[in-house]
């Protein structure tokens, strides 16, 4: 199901619902910007998969984002007008652990990430422990499409 956004309810603070129930599907927006428009995958209410900006004229993703039920989980990336990969990060249950950029000529720099601290750790590692354990791609994954999510 494909839904505008403006059709979405965000309810209670909690959860993104539809008609009064829990959302699964896609919502998007394309009327806010002339340029661009955004999409995003949901189940049962919670962003779960893949979220982006698109160029509207060319349909090239200009940026991409991953959520694992409601957490920002998975590969970012920036991309070129061209498609290609300017910018990669991933991210697991919200926190950076790498960081890439891509040279225009395809040369990967790898950027240091700063260390998590106690609190920041014992936050990061209580949903992997508790919920779910879905560490996330290597960063050798940033160029590879098809790499996303664990599960991927």
């Amino acid at each position: 199901m494909r839904i505008d956004f403006a059709d979405l309810v965000f309810d209670h603070g909690e959860i993104w619902t539809y008609e009064g129930e829990p959302f699964t599907g896609i919502g998007f927006d394309d009327e806010e910007r002339p340029d661009t428009y955004d999409e995003e995958a949901f189940v049962n209410g919670w962003p779960h998969g893949f979220s982006r900006t698109v160029w509207k004229d060319t349909g090239i993703t200009k940026t991409e984002d991953w959520h694992l039920a409601d957490f920002l989980h998975g590969i970012r990336r920036k991309f070129r007008p061209d498609g290609s990969v300017e910018h990669a990060e991933g991210v697991e249950y919200g926190w950076l652990i790498w960081e890439v950029s891509v040279a225009p000529d395809g040369t990967v720099t790898e950027h240091p990430v700063k260390e998590m601290s106690p609190w920041k750790r014992s936050t990061y590692y209580v949903p992997r422990k508790e919920r779910w354990n879905f560490p996330i791609p290597p960063v050798n994954a940033a160029l590879d499409l098809s790499q996303h999510l664990p599960d991927d």
